[in-house]
């Protein structure tokens, strides 16, 4: 109703989301357009400031790829409360990690292998850090006592830093053109998942019809949820091989 979005743009005032175009989106959302890509932890901020007051949890999302994302003349119905429980529910006792997990993580490296898997992506040769480890063992062990001994290693691990700054460094993060805050019917961090995914993560058995129209997540702070529903967003930062 429009008295939602009265009561949002009255919150705004004083912030920097203050004058920003503001209406329905899909769901059940809000969206705020014309947000400024330079100041996306600030609009952030802002509208995660006011939580407790609209009871909203907000994300950034661009169109970038996606011209369907933008405001509605009426608001849609967003999930019941039973909905959103059941989803919370089923998302505290899943494991959405799982679709990363490579079935290659299973393998056992074999005295011949080690320098494949010792040189990896960064291309130095870190052999000599796993000289003492018995062979066969589990590739998720390998990796993960080389990423322990490299992290000791302060010289090795400054020539590895620099060979892969494309992918562990904020420098080559992806940054939208186009950036609008959606504000969740929720303020449940978990819950916020009915609406976002992160790179093709489960949905946890939440229907398709109900997630459509929902646009990719630009540069959510502390990076919660990655993506949202249908749609890819960067991902930035460097994750320790063998952790997962």
């Amino acid at each position: 109703m429009r008295n939602d979005l009265d009561q949002i743009e009255a919150a705004f005032v004083g912030t920097p989301l203050a004058g920003l175009p503001i209406g329905h989106g899909p769901a059940g959302t809000v969206l705020v357009s014309d947000v400024d890509p330079d100041r996306l932890h600030e609009a952030w901020q802002a509208a995660d400031a006011l939580v407790p007051v609209l009871g909203r949890r907000p994300v950034l999302v661009t169109d970038d790829w996606d011209g369907t994302l933008r405001f509605r003349p009426e608001p849609e119905p967003g999930p019941s409360e039973s909905e959103l429980r059941a989803f919370a529910e089923a998302a505290e006792a899943s494991d959405p990690w799982l679709i990363y997990r490579h079935h290659s993580e299973d393998d056992e490296v074999d005295e011949g292998e080690v320098g494949y898997y010792a040189r990896g992506v960064a291309g130095v040769d870190l052999t000599a850090l796993v000289s003492d480890v018995a062979l066969p063992t589990e590739r998720r062990v390998l990796e993960r006592t080389l990423y322990d001994r490299l992290l000791a290693d302060a010289d090795l691990y400054g020539r590895v830093s620099a060979s892969v700054r494309y992918v562990t460094q904020t420098d080559y993060w992806y940054t939208p053109n186009s950036v609008l805050l959606m504000l969740l019917p929720t303020s449940d961090v978990r819950s916020s998942g009915y609406w976002v995914d992160f790179w093709g993560c489960p949905h946890l058995g939440v229907p398709a019809e109900a997630r459509r129209g929902v646009g990719p997540v630009a540069s959510p702070v502390g990076r919660p949820p990655g993506r949202v529903v249908g749609h890819h967003a960067a991902v930035p930062g460097g994750s320790s091989p063998g952790a997962g």
